[in-house]
């Protein structure tokens, strides 16, 4: 489970080791299909287990995060959400999406509340990204979503990568809030 104390030890680390703190990137992510249904279907365990990974895990190290990028007077905060945060999934991962979703609400949260300290949030919603997770997918499954893709391709870590990059960069200094979908 992400514990508190899991982000304070964090954040405490990141400082000691690089004597600052300007930007997070939170990317913890977990999604079990093989146990999170539909909210009928999915066990209290599941849900609490992937809330504590996907969501909680960010609340805590944004809660010792956040002080120190105030000290410097501004950072970014880079949140990794879903593309399912924003609507939904044919095959009900209700706790995943649920979680994404309040990462995506306390994403701009966070933007509002902290732009005065020059921190800026915000959020990738990333689509089908071709990783070790999707290895379950056949051949049909992944024409079929890189069909549906605009681009025609699964997206790569790699694309996300950057995505994340130009947002933590200077080069985004006047966007905060934002959520964007790389589908």
């Amino acid at each position: 489970m992400a514990l508190e104390t899991d982000g304070q030890k964090t954040i405490e680390t990141a400082v000691s080791c690089f004597g600052k703190l300007n930007i997070l990137y939170n990317n913890a992510v977990v999604l079990w299909r093989d146990r999170d249904f539909v909210v009928t279907r999915t066990d209290k365990a599941t849900w609490d287990k992937i809330m504590a990974i996907n969501l909680k895990g960010t609340v805590w190290v944004c809660k010792y995060g956040v002080p120190e990028l105030i000290k410097q007077r501004g950072g970014a905060i880079v949140n990794i959400g879903s593309g399912t945060a924003l609507m939904g999934f044919t095959v009900a991962q209700d706790a995943y999406t649920a979680s994404k979703g309040a990462l995506a609400s306390l994403t701009r949260s966070l933007g509002v509340v902290y732009a005065k300290d020059g921190i800026r949030t915000n959020i990738i919603h990333p689509g089908p990204v071709d990783t070790p997770m999707q290895t379950v997918w056949d051949k049909a499954t992944r024409t079929a979503i890189s069909d549906w893709v605009p681009l025609g391709r699964l997206a790569t870590a790699e694309d996300i990568a950057y995505c994340g990059l130009f947002l933590a960069s200077d080069e985004s200094a006047y966007i905060t809030g934002f959520e964007d979908s790389t589908r």
